[in-house]
């Protein structure tokens, strides 16, 4: 019997921040940081302290899995800096996950059989980073940032009920006078995520360490100073 591999599994991508070391589905142990601006200097203490919870050495992983974008631009620095440290020291490979499709697979236990799941990120004012996808995690439509109309989604609703899940689906409430706009809170997404790294894990679908950034759908903008 193949025993499942041990992954080391970091998300800075949002307001709040999660770590978890676990063995396939079995968390071994886990930890969560609920400020943001907190995110850089809790990281490393944490995953030293969720290594001595488990009574594990670091050395013991078989990979590390990062949930590495879209998000906040800052914690995604965060967390695939972090990631990729890892790696390079112990020589253990990266596992890079999509953030939108972790949501949509922790929103699939909740949404009916013939759903079009769309998860969404708030991305300020009307924008939102969202992809839309369905129960089997067939992308239907490719990560993007997309400011909402009240024509966004139209070839999907007019047929299907759609699920909006995130910190970017309140934004769609006032615009989408659809009945088929459904709205539900994002499940907790530690199971999705760890299923999907074992996934990646079996399959050896591994990020290249020199050449992996994370991935923020748009560029990132720095306003200009002004001239004093």
């Amino acid at each position: 019997m193949v025993s499942s591999p041990l992954l080391l599994f970091i998300d800075t991508t949002s307001g709040s921040s999660q770590i978890a070391l676990a063995a396939g589905n079995q968390v071994l142990a886990s930890d969560q940081c609920l400020a943001q601006q907190d995110q850089a200097p809790w990281l490393q203490p944490a995953i030293g302290r969720l290594f001595e919870t488990a009574g594990l050495r670091m050395a013991a992983i078989d990979a590390v899995a990062v949930s590495a974008g879209p998000g906040s631009y800052t914690g995604l620095r965060i967390g695939m800096a972090s990631a990729k440290g890892i790696c390079f020291a112990l020589n253990k490979p990266l596992i890079a996950l999509d953030t939108l499709k972790i949501m949509a697979a922790a929103t699939v236990p909740v949404s009916p059989d013939e759903a079009i799941i769309c998860p969404q990120i708030d991305a300020r004012r009307l924008e939102v980073f969202t992809a839309v996808y369905n129960r089997q995690l067939t992308e239907l439509e490719p990560p993007q940032a997309l400011i909402l109309t009240e024509n966004s989604y139209a070839r999907w609703l007019t047929d299907y009920p759609v699920i909006f899940t995130g910190s970017g689906a309140v934004k769609c409430k006032s615009l989408l006078k659809y009945e088929n706009a459904l709205y539900v809170p994002l499940p907790a997404t530690l199971s999705a995520s760890l299923a999907l790294a074992a996934e990646s894990f079996a399959s050896q679908a591994f990020a290249n360490l020199v050449t992996a950034e994370p991935f923020y759908v748009k560029a990132f903008y720095t306003p200009a100073k002004a001239n004093s």
